[in-house]
């Protein structure tokens, strides 16, 4: 997995504040910050995470994930 290069790259991407990874038990959480709620989608337009996704779509690890973005409502 690529957790540390995708991590590096957040960094560097437009409106990034910053993230954590967690492993409680035998789960992997990762929470990431950002400005806007349109900010996250940058991950997906190439560099490790997308390569991460493409290589464990479909696969077990691939199939339990979830993406969620919540909003501040003024």
């Amino acid at each position: 997995m690529l957790s540390w290069e995708t991590a590096i790259e957040m960094l560097a991407r437009r409106g990034s504040l910053g993230g954590v990874g967690m492993t409680i038990g035998h789960r992997m959480m990762t929470v990431t910050a950002g400005e806007g709620p349109d900010d996250p989608a940058q991950l997906m337009d190439g560099g490790a995470h997308a390569v991460d996704m493409k290589k464990h779509s479909g696969s077990k690890l691939g199939a339990s994930g979830m993406a969620e973005v919540f909003r501040r409502f003024p």
